[in-house]
């Protein structure tokens, strides 16, 4: 299929004030970024200029929201958000899916799944406060308070899961995005409308989630 496009695949779309546009170079093999590449860093924003080797796109992943269809570029180094109505679009798409299908498997923290990974950490996190309350029977805490404690332990549930799927993925090269995330959808499907709720039935429903995921954690291993 490679074979079959040009030598010189491109992409261009307004980014805000900026002009973004991705770049496949199959003569030099490299991928060509510009105002659209984010470095995996803490507070990070888009690079001016960035270039790497085919051999370093890892994984693509389309996003569909409301009003919004998205697809994002995932490097050895960081990430590039491509929206759906980008001219050359579908042809970029095309070969840098190609090529995310022999190269190394993503960061998991990168996974699609993610969205409900953090979902599970926030809930995690927010755990806490509602004991407090539960058992609280003096209502010494006030409401400001309790906001406050429940946001910062809600985003430390977040920053806990993150870091736990990220030193899997380092370390053992362990994927568990899929499996925790399809855990908390088990979860929310437990729970149905929330008026009756079976916590048994809740809990098979979160231990089938977590199983469902299990034979996509070895997918760091599909190209080695």
């Amino acid at each position: 299929m490679i074979d079959e496009l040009e030598d010189q695949v491109t992409c261009e779309f307004a980014r805000g004030s900026y002009q973004g546009r991705v770049t496949v170079d199959l003569q030099e093999k490299r991928v060509h970024f510009q105002n659209c590449h984010t470095p995996e860093k803490p507070l990070a924003t888009a690079e001016a200029e960035f270039s790497c080797e085919l051999v370093d796109i890892l994984d693509i992943h389309e996003y569909t929201y409301p009003g919004s269809e998205t697809l994002t570029i995932v490097t050895s180094t960081g990430t590039a958000v491509v929206p759906v109505g980008a001219t050359g679009f579908d042809e970029m798409k095309e070969l840098l899916t190609s090529v995310a299908k022999i190269t190394p498997a993503g960061r998991a923290v990168n996974s699609p799944a993610m969205i409900w990974v953090y979902g599970l950490g926030a809930l995690l996190g927010l755990a806490g406060p509602l004991i407090w309350i539960r058992f609280d029977l003096d209502n010494r805490i006030s409401l400001g308070l309790l906001a406050l404690l429940s946001i910062s332990t809600a985003f430390c549930g977040v920053a806990l899961v993150r870091l736990i799927v990220s030193l899997f993925d380092r370390l053992w090269e362990i994927d568990l995005s899929w499996s925790l995330g399809l855990l908390m959808v088990g979860f929310i499907a437990g729970l149905g409308d929330g008026r009756q709720v079976n916590w048994w039935f809740t809990g098979i429903c979160c231990l089938a989630g977590f199983l469902l995921g299990i034979p996509a954690m070895r997918k760091k291993s599909r190209n080695r």
